[in-house]
C-alpha cells in the first residue's frame, strides 16, 4: 500500500492506494503550509490526517511501503528532513519521497514531469520542467513577499481598497461593502485590528475573500475587474517567463 499527500495553504489531503493505485481511503485536514501555520501545527495536522486516512482505508501503518508528499511552503532544500520526520512518525516502514505542491500538481495534471503548472490557491507559484530535465520555479515566496495573483493577494488588495476608499484615495466600489460584510465588520478602520491583532496570521481568512472579488467583478464592478485583471496578468507573466527560459512555448500548461 502507498500514500499520496497533497498539502496546501488551505487544506491537506491524504490518499491511501493499493499497488495498482486504486484508492482505498482518504482524509482531509486543515492548512499545513509551515510558513503560515508553523511547523508544529503543520506536523500535527499532517499526522492526524494520515491517521484518519488509514482508518478510512482499514489499513495499518506498517502496511504502507511508500509515501509521496508535496507540501506548500515547504521547499525541499529547507524542509525535506522535517517532512520525512513528520511522516515517519506515523509510517515508520515507509520510503518517503518529498516534493513541492507545484511539482505534484504538474505531474498529476499532465501525467508526466513535463510542461508548466500554475498554482493560484491561497498562495501562487508556477513551475516548469523541460524533457531534458531542466526545471524552474517562479514565485511561491509566501504571502508577505509574493504570491501575486493568488487568493491571498486578491483578498489583501480588496482589504487595502476598502481603507483607501475610506481615505478618498480610491474609486468607490461595491467591493468595500461586500468585504466588510464578509468579515463581520461595521467600518473600514476595524480592518486594522482584525488583521494585525489576530492571535494567528489570517492568511486563510484573507484568501477566502477572493471569491467575493471575483463575484463583484463578474457583476460588472470596474474596480474589482481591475484587481482580477492584475491577478491574471501576474500569473501569465510567470508562465511567459518559464516558456522563454525553458523553451516550453509548445508545452502543456
Amino acid at each position: 500500500m502507498v500514500i499520496g499527500i497533497d498539502g496546501g495553504g488551505t487544506h491537506v489531503r491524504v490518499v491511501v492506494c493499493d499497488r495498482a493505485l486504486a484508492v482505498r481511503g482518504e482524509a482531509h485536514g486543515a492548512a499545513v503550509n509551515p510558513s503560515t501555520v508553523g511547523k508544529d501545527t503543520s506536523s500535527l495536522r499532517i499526522r492526524e490526517t494520515i491517521q484518519a486516512a488509514l482508518v478510512n482505508a482499514n489499513t495499518e501503518a506498517l502496511e504502507i511501503s511508500a509515501v509521496a508528499a508535496g507540501i506548500a511552503g515547504a521547499a525541499t532544500e529547507h524542509f525535506g528532513p522535517w517532512i520525512v520526520e513528520t511522516i515517519r512518525a506515523e509510517l515508520p516502514a515507509a520510503n518517503v519521497i518529498h516534493s513541492s505542491d507545484y511539482e505534484i500538481a504538474l505531474v498529476g495534471a499532465i501525467g508526466e514531469r513535463h510542461g508548466i503548472s500554475v498554482i493560484a490557491g491561497t498562495g501562487s507559484a508556477a513551475y516548469g520542467v523541460h524533457r531534458d530535465g531542466r526545471s524552474l520555479r517562479q514565485g511561491g515566496f509566501g504571502y508577505l513577499l509574493g504570491d501575486e495573483g493568488s487568493g491571498y493577494w486578491l483578498g489583501r488588495e480588496a482589504l487595502a481598497h476598502v481603507l483607501r476608499e475610506m481615505d478618498g484615495r480610491a474609486t468607490p466600489s461595491a467591493l468595500s461593502r461586500k468585504i466588510l460584510q464578509a468579515i463581520g465588520l461595521s467600518q473600514p478602520l476595524d480592518i486594522v485590528p482584525w488583521l494585525y491583532r489576530a492571535e494567528n496570521p489570517r492568511t486563510a481568512d484573507v484568501a477566502a475573500l477572493a471569491p467575493i472579488v471575483l463575484k463583484v467583478a463578474e457583476d460588472g464592478d470596474r474596480v474589482a475587474q481591475g484587481y482580477v485583471a492584475r491577478a491574471a496578468s501576474e500569473l501569465a507573466q510567470m508562465v511567459r517567463y518559464l516558456q522563454l527560459k525553458l523553451s516550453l512555448e509548445d508545452a502543456p500548461v
